[in-house]
């Protein structure tokens, strides 16, 4: 008689009536389970439920989390991968919502920290091909989810630094825009700051008859209740929000100062205080819209930290930044700390001062009230290293540390129709993963202390990752001409 299940041993144990037979039912072992990887004796990282599964088991099978279960009740075929993660914590890769890689280098260094999903606020042709080269297998790099060119009006912001820069004045071409953008296979249009009312409306409008996502820059003559109920899926910067909530609604709009002449007067006029800074939002209005934007399908991505640089306290080089940039990029990274970059005075950076701790409190309500917010860095090479800066200043803000943690996780997710899938370490989802030595609801400076990534059922230990980094280290530091 052979027993194969626990189901098969109740049954004969009731039929033969046998202590020995229930004795051997006892005895049978569990089914070995199968998979290509499984991390054992890991504490999990529910970000959803901001707690810690202890001692489990964590199959992956291909790209996927396969089982998650006890470790004491789990055994595992022979033919398995093991980490042993006894006393680590594996919690979801980092997902930064926005970027602005350039090379396969960036993309690299990226995955190297952590960072399995990358929302590029500003792509090209090249941009497309890295993502097809990194779904192949092809180069190292994390989930990438890109618009294209920026779609400005007139003049370009970015043509005075240098940049090519597009410029779109005619509301009638927007259509074909929009449709050219989807066709190319970008998954979004990011509009910018100088787009007329008219314009911005045409784009809007395009992309719900094409089913093209319109997040980005909400233009300065725009209101953002007005492009967020015109179907504006994301907000950067937190642009326009306090506009919707001053006490003095004909001061306008003090977003962007170094880019508009009305915002900065605004701006200085609360360094030399005659604007209140106390009584600069109002308080009800705050709430309001706050409520208001909590019941929408809009995603705020602050980028908080990074808007220090307008600032007294702007962000300064982080350890482990200097190894993986070339002279000429440190001196035009200093340029934007110290503010020269973007020739701020010391009065503005004052007023700018103010005003972000402005901010930092309506964003800590927004948060409160149930606003969908997600953790950006608006960084480029350094964005790995600035994305837990980023969670960090968020959590500063007000945020709890899993909620914090859920920006840059499970919220993304949320946004790109994957919850679930993307975001979590759960059954069934994609095995984007990273393993720490230290628990990130205790201390989000875990999230630097990586023991090794997965990146869609990809194991990337930490012996790999150093020859990886190092290998970059040696290239990035050696010359401007990065691959």
């Amino acid at each position: 008689m052979t027993i194969r299940t626990a189901e098969s041993c109740r049954h004969w144990a009731i039929v033969i009536g046998l202590t020995a037979l229930i004795a051997a039912c006892a005895e049978q072992p569990a089914p070995a389970v199968d998979g290509d990887v499984a991390f054992v004796g890991v504490n999990v990282v529910d970000v959803e439920g901001g707690a810690i599964v202890p001692q489990q088991t964590v199959v992956i099978a291909g790209d996927r989390i396969a089982s998650i279960s006890p470790s004491a009740d789990t055994s595992l075929a022979d033919t398995v991968m093991v980490v042993n993660a006894s006393g680590q914590f594996l919690a979801p890769g980092i997902m930064d919502m926005h970027t602005h890689p350039v090379t396969n280098d960036d993309l690299a260094l990226a995955l190297g920290h952590g960072v399995t999903t990358m929302r590029v606020m500003w792509g090209n042709p090249l941009t497309l091909g890295q993502r097809a080269s990194i779904e192949a297998g092809e180069i190292p790099g994390p989930r990438l989810i890109t618009a294209g060119d920026l779609v400005d009006g007139e003049p370009p912001i970015w043509a005075q630094y240098g940049l090519p820069a597009n410029s779109y004045t005619d509301p009638e071409a927007m259509d074909a825009m929009v449709a050219e953008e989807k066709a190319a296979g970008y998954d979004f249009v990011k509009t910018y700051s100088r787009l007329t009312p008219e314009v911005f409306e045409a784009i809007l409008s395009a992309g719900q008859r094409h089913g093209m996502e319109v997040s980005g820059h909400v233009p300065q003559g725009v209101l953002l209740r007005d492009a967020i109920e015109g179907g504006m899926r994301t907000s950067e910067h937190f642009i326009g929000v306090l506009a919707e909530v001053l006490s003095d609604e004909t001061l306008g709009t003090p977003d962007l100062s170094v880019f508009d002449p009305g915002a900065l007067e605004i701006v200085l006029r609360v360094a030399r205080g005659e604007v209140d800074a106390d009584t600069f939002v109002d308080p009800e209005k705050v709430e309001d819209f706050a409520s208001w934007a909590a019941e929408q399908e809009h995603w705020f991505v602050p980028t908080h930290d990074i808007m220090r640089n307008f600032t007294n306290n702007t962000q300064r080089s982080f350890p482990g930044a200097l190894r993986f940039m070339s002279a000429a990029e440190l001196g035009l990274f200093d340029d934007i700390e110290s503010g020269s970059f973007f020739r701020l005075t010391p009065p503005q950076k004052t007023g700018e001062s103010i005003l972000y701790e402005i901010r930092t409190q309506v964003l800590k309500e927004f948060h409160e009230a149930g606003a969908k917010i997600m953790a950006g860095t608006d960084h480029g090479r350094l964005a790995p290293l600035l994305i837990v800066e980023e969670i960090k200043a968020l959590h500063n803000a007000g945020f709890s540390t899993a909620a914090a943690l859920r920006a840059a996780t499970s919220e993304p997710a949320r946004y790109l129709g994957m919850p679930g899938e993307l975001g979590v370490v759960a059954e069934g989802a994609i095995a984007d993963l990273i393993l720490l030595d230290a628990n990130p609801l205790d201390d989000l400076d875990a999230l630097k202390r990586m023991q090794g990534v997965m990146a869609r059922g990809a194991w990337y230990d930490r012996v790999t990752l150093d020859a990886m980094l190092d290998d970059l280290s040696a290239r990035l530091t050696a010359s401007g001409a990065l691959e």
